[in-house]
């Protein structure tokens, strides 16, 4: 796969904590550092989002998504009060993020009128399994005026949430998780083609010649190509593609062919049982001496070790794939 389909097969739902949080004027709400990633979408109103020092002014339809969770605030109008979400949930018995619940969850912030809504949820992004994809990505991932685009993918989520807003119901949490996936699917699509990027496979998307060099390699990761060959698929003469791609991804075509291999090599060994040397072979390696040079190169480790490693980790009751 090209790098931004590794991003979205990556995203996976966590918490059923499926919330709508209402906000009442000149009032923050604080959100504590958790596991995940949390997303939000405007429903209504205009909020001020903060952490640290990055301060991102919101409308309605704008969606929202920090890769790496950190503490942050919502702020409508101006910060008069502030609300801890850890103690409004705390003082409604509601559970913790991390815990399944067959019901969507309304939270009231501050007094009425209650002029702006967030639409909240935490996914989780396997960045074990992406970790070249997810170290582009910024800390705030913000895709502004999404309202006409998202509309056909938020419907359905505030549906689901009228319809679990009373008491649990089986099979919510599996439905939500579906139309969640979804909606993230499609925003962070949207922001990764439609926003500007410096640098990295998110910039390099953005540019066609690249861009089909990128998904030729995700199509083929075991065909032995050259600069030529890809210069080929691009369309471009093998100097000018060179050039390109290092300016864009900030790194050869051959280093970024290897790092890609040995990713899929470390998926292939966590996850199968294939030997080492079939794995190579399949990743365009005939030689396993050679296959596990580029492993240790890039994982610090043979591909035997590794997959002791990563069986060793399962069996005694790991937490899974990192997450952040």
């Amino acid at each position: 796969m090209e790098p931004l389909s590794q991003l979205l097969a990556a995203v996976r739902i966590s918490s059923p904590l499926l919330s709508v949080i209402r906000i009442g004027r000149d009032t923050a709400v604080r959100i504590d550092s958790l596991s995940g990633s949390p997303f939000n979408y405007v429903i209504k109103g205009s909020l001020t989002f903060t952490s640290g020092d990055t301060v991102v002014p919101l409308e309605r339809g704008d969606f929202l998504m920090l890769p790496r969770w950190p503490v942050h605030e919502f702020t409508n109008g101006e910060r008069l009060h502030t609300a801890s979400l850890k103690d409004i949930y705390e003082g409604l018995g509601l559970p913790s993020w991390s815990e399944d619940l067959d019901q969507s969850i309304r939270i009231d912030v501050g007094d009425p009128p209650w002029t702006a809504e967030l639409l909240s949820g935490t996914a989780i992004l396997n960045f074990a399994a992406v970790s070249s994809v997810a170290r582009a990505l910024p800390d705030v991932i913000h895709l502004g005026g999404a309202l006409n685009r998202l509309k056909p993918w938020i419907e359905p989520v505030m549906l689901l949430i009228e319809d679990g807003s009373g008491e649990p119901r089986m099979g919510f949490n599996t439905v939500a998780t579906r139309a969640i996936e979804m909606l993230l699917a499609v925003a962070l699509r949207d922001w990764a083609l439609s926003s500007s990027h410096e640098r990295g496979w998110l910039r390099a998307i953005g540019h066609p010649p690249v861009a089909r060099a990128l998904a030729a390699i995700g199509r083929a990761p075991g065909r032995h190509w050259t600069v030529a060959s890809l210069a080929a698929e691009a369309g471009l003469s093998r100097s000018v593609f060179a050039e390109t791609f290092h300016r864009l991804m900030d790194e050869t075509p051959f280093h970024y062919l290897r790092r890609y291999r040995m990713q899929l090599a470390a998926e292939r060994l966590s996850d199968g049982d294939a030997s080492p040397a079939r794995i190579g072979a399949q990743l365009g390696y005939d030689n396993p001496l050679t296959f596990s040079r580029a492993f240790r190169s890039v994982h610090g480790t043979s591909p035997s070790r590794f997959r002791k490693a990563r069986a060793a980790r399962g069996a005694g009751g790991g937490s899974g794939p990192d997450a952040v």
